[in-house]
């Protein structure tokens, strides 16, 4: 018996991009119902189609037959609109793309009960031989396949003698994403479009030209925010986003455009002086050729602008290509140019501006170092500034954007030109300090750092979390050391500084902590300088710890060159005093401790009856004597032999107990590299 054929054509017509499912972009689909027995097309053997979308009825329209050597005979459906009237707006014709809205389900009556149905890629056109089965449904009992999702494929009889085939299709792809926006960062964008309800996520695509190929750069998407952080500084990028769902894929969303820039602060302003001619005493302006009124010094004049009312406010010229140089009167290191595309007087006219360029230095007029390379660059819009960055490190007297094409100006005067070009220095990096001391004093903290080259000045942050967060307790501080008098007694706070200059500010320092105490005892520390000067300070158990931190870090070679303290109590009538010690000006210091509240009354100690007299003559030629037990000369002597071998600290300290008188205890120090000799002798 001879086969026949009933072509329905499907409205499954799916443009998908990237599609994981049977459909794939640029591909057809239609139905073949297929019957063993034969009919006429002009018998009542299929008395109706049927088309529903969301539950509402549509009308057929266009009822045609094709013939060719493969169908024999088919009918072709085409629904153009609901029963209601309203419009779908289905294209007449197969291989349209319906923009994403199909009937939902199917009904076929007919008096034959079909053998199969099958799914067909319509790739060849005309529903030729080479078309491939997709899919293949021959009965209820068929396993659906997961990329098909049939619903339901199920014969109803009525009295009538008609077969009611039902095809519910729920392949049907997820609403296109709108308001797709693209905000660009440093080396990174921020995608975010419409919530789309009913999907499983989005896929995102991205592509270097607005009509160019897309790369999915990410699939199953589960929110309506996407960061990309896969792009680079002065490239332009373009996205458009796809919904999705367990079936099937949207078509895209609008595209949205990119152009991530690297953060201004790294960089000085604009060096270029504001220019009137095309030679000032600020620098030179050329260019391969200017057309009447747009001369290359109007590209460097501050305004933004191609036409400003009155006058051209650009650089010019009648070809598609050129160049625009500027000259500095000494060398300068350029990293950062930018090119401004201010007002036009003809929007239109935005096929002036470059596409295709190199950025060029040199030092004698004829050898040209290319230090950068655009291209693709289309996307110029009223009031846009391109930032465009590279490494250099070597100073050129002058630069030139050398444009090989633009963006397809033809036919005008002017078919090339740059409304403003900038160009910017790397401002210094700041280093981070990484050796902050803190300690607490009395309703105060100080605290001590080196300073850091390029620094112009300090921020002081602190918290009483370790780690933070931390608060800027005082800005833009002149440099080490700092009180912090705004704390609470007995409250542990954690620091960090921070170094500041023009071009910003440097990461956070190491943390330090400290914990402020209230008064108890304090200490007169004498400094005697190797002129012979001595100094006295009257200061805070913590300033002396202070202090002594400060000398042994810089005795290891780290650290500040002085250390200065802060006089709270003979201040008079000015805001504050402050003295500062030169660390190799030193020549020895002592410290005395003793109790404000009056009750620190020394005890009594022994005489040393058996020990040794120490003589120490420093390098200014005086002598120190120390009497000492045995245990305390041994230790001198090892602490003396260890640093002569390169190790241990750089003083000595002697416990004096013999001659305490009033204090609570007296320190003597020896400093290392101030010692010429020592002798001694024993007694008992």
């Amino acid at each position: 018996m001879k086969r026949y054929i009933l072509s329905l054509f499907a409205f499954v017509l799916l443009t998908i991009l990237g599609a994981s499912s049977i459909f794939a972009q640029g591909n057809n689909f239609y139905f073949k119902l297929e019957m063993l027995s034969g009919y006429d097309v002009n018998d009542t053997q299929i008395s109706e189609v049927e088309f529903y979308y969301a539950g509402a009825k549509i009308d057929k329209a266009n009822l045609s037959i094709v013939s060719n050597s493969v169908m024999d005979t088919a009918l072709i459906w085409q629904p153009d609109k609901l029963i209601d009237g309203t419009t779908l707006g289905y294209p007449s014709g197969r291989g349209a793309d319906f923009a994403g809205t199909y009937p939902k389900y199917v009904i076929i009556k007919s008096k034959q009960v079909f053998d199969s149905v099958k799914i067909y890629n319509d790739s060849q056109g005309s529903y030729a031989a080479k078309d491939v089965v997709l899919y293949s449904l021959t009965s209820n009992s068929d396993p659906l396949r997961s990329d098909v999702k049939w619903d339901q494929f199920a014969t109803y009889t009525f009295a009538s003698g008609l077969s009611n085939h039902l095809f519910n299709l729920t392949n049907i792809a997820p609403t296109v994403p709108t308001n797709l926006v693209a905000t660009s960062g440093n080396n990174q964008a921020v995608l975010s479009w419409n919530l789309i309800t009913g999907t499983t996520g989005y896929n995102i695509y991205r592509s270097n030209t607005i009509n160019g190929m897309y790369a999915k750069i990410s699939a199953g998407v589960n929110s309506n925010f996407y960061l990309d952080s896969s792009i680079l500084n002065g490239v332009e990028y373009y996205y458009v986003v796809t919904a999705i769902n367990s079936a099937s894929e949207s078509g895209d969303s609008n595209k949205a455009y990119a152009f991530p820039q690297t953060p201004s602060d790294q960089y000085t302003a604009n060096i270029i002086p504001v220019m009137t001619t095309n030679n000032s005493s600020g620098g030179i302006a050329t260019a391969s050729d200017e057309y009447s009124g747009l001369p290359a010094w109007k590209a460097f004049d501050g305004k933004k602008a191609y036409w400003d009312g009155t006058s051209y406010r650009a650089w010019g010229t009648y070809s598609s290509s050129g160049w625009l140089a500027y000259e500095f009167p000494t060398p300068k290191t350029i990293v950062k140019y930018v090119l401004d595309f201010g007002t036009y007087s003809n929007l239109t006219y935005a096929g002036d501006a470059p596409k295709k360029w190199t950025f060029e230095g040199t030092n004698d007029n004829s050898n040209w170092t290319i230090l950068d390379s655009r291209s693709n660059i289309t996307q110029w819009v009223t009031g846009d500034s391109k930032i465009f960055t590279f490494d250099n490190s070597t100073a050129y007297k002058k630069y030139r954007i050398n444009i090989i094409e633009h963006n397809g100006s033809t036919g005008k005067n002017v078919n090339l030109d740059i409304h403003e070009l900038e160009m910017m220095e790397a401002v210094p990096s700041i280093p981070t300090i990484t050796n902050l001391i803190a300690a607490g004093g009395d309703t105060q903290v100080y605290l001590s750092w080196s300073a850091v080259t390029g620094a112009t000045g300090y921020n002081i942050k602190r918290s009483t979390t370790a780690g933070g967060p931390y608060t800027t307790v005082a800005s833009n501080v002149y440099g080490s050391p700092y009180t912090d008098a705004t704390v609470t007694t007995g409250t542990t706070y954690y620091y960090v500084v921070t170094a500041v200059n023009d071009g910003g500010e440097s990461g956070n320092s190491n943390e330090a902590s400290a914990t402020p105490i209230g008064p108890s005892s304090r200490v007169i520390l004498t400094t005697t300088m190797t002129n012979g000067d001595t100094f006295e300070y009257n200061i805070s158990q913590t300033e002396l710890t202070a202090f002594l931190n400060w000398y042994d870090t810089k005795a290891t070679g780290t650290g500040p060159a002085k250390y200065t303290f802060t006089n709270q109590h003979l201040k008079g009538s000015f805001l504050a005093r402050k003295n500062s010690l030169i660390f190799d000006k030193i020549l020895k210091f002592n410290y005395d401790e003793y109790s404000i509240s009056g009750s620190g009354t020394p005890t009594e100690v022994a005489e040393i009856t058996a020990g040794t007299a120490l003589s120490i003559t420093l390098t200014d030629g005086k002598v120190e004597e120390f009497i000492l037990s045995a245990a305390d000369y041994n230790a001198f002597v090892a602490w003396h032999d260890a640093k002569s071998g390169g190790t241990g600290p750089a003083r000595y300290t002697f416990e004096n107990p013999l001659k305490k008188g009033p204090f609570l205890a007296r320190h003597e120090v020896v400093i290392f590299d101030k010692i010429s000799s020592y002798d001694s002798e024993d007694f008992n």
